[in-house]
């Protein structure tokens, strides 16, 4: 992704495959963004972008970033993931961690860890949720929602 593709996901905003993150966000709603991503179309999780799209940056270094974002979808997602990472410098001091899923993933279902339970996750337009019973079925049948 160059500067000019990350500015476009920006500008048009959150949708079913784009969605804004700070970098200080916990594990868990980490994994169920990648969950609901890689169970659906895949797509793109945007660390230094806030919900309104302005962009704030990583808070931490970039090689701190992508080791946690690895460890989250190592320890906290069944089956494990690897998403693909890079940075992107933004300008004015500010870089932006984009965690790309790809559309294809395999092995789905993917469930994301909430306390010690593992829930399968869906995107609903800019939003992830608990995949119903009918939704988890689909996934497993079919491998998309």
């Amino acid at each position: 992704m160059n500067r000019t593709e990350l500015a476009e996901l920006i500008h048009n905003g959150e949708n079913s495959g784009v969605e804004f993150k700070r970098d200080d966000v916990l594990p868990e709603r980490m994994a169920r963004e990648l969950a609901a991503l890689l169970n659906f179309e895949g797509g793109h999780i945007l660390l230094g972008v806030e919900d309104d799209g302005t962009v704030s940056g990583l808070t931490r270094d970039p090689p701190k970033a992508e080791e946690w974002i690895m460890e989250v979808a190592r320890t906290h997602l069944r089956p494990a993931a690897i998403p693909f990472w890079e940075t992107l410098d933004w300008g004015g001091g500010k870089i932006v961690g984009v965690v790309s899923l790809p559309a294809d993933a395999p092995d789905k279902p993917y469930k994301a860890k909430r306390g010690s339970a593992w829930v399968t996750q869906i995107r609903v337009g800019t939003t992830s949720r608990d995949a119903t019973d009918d939704a988890e079925r689909r996934l497993e049948a079919i491998g998309t929602f």
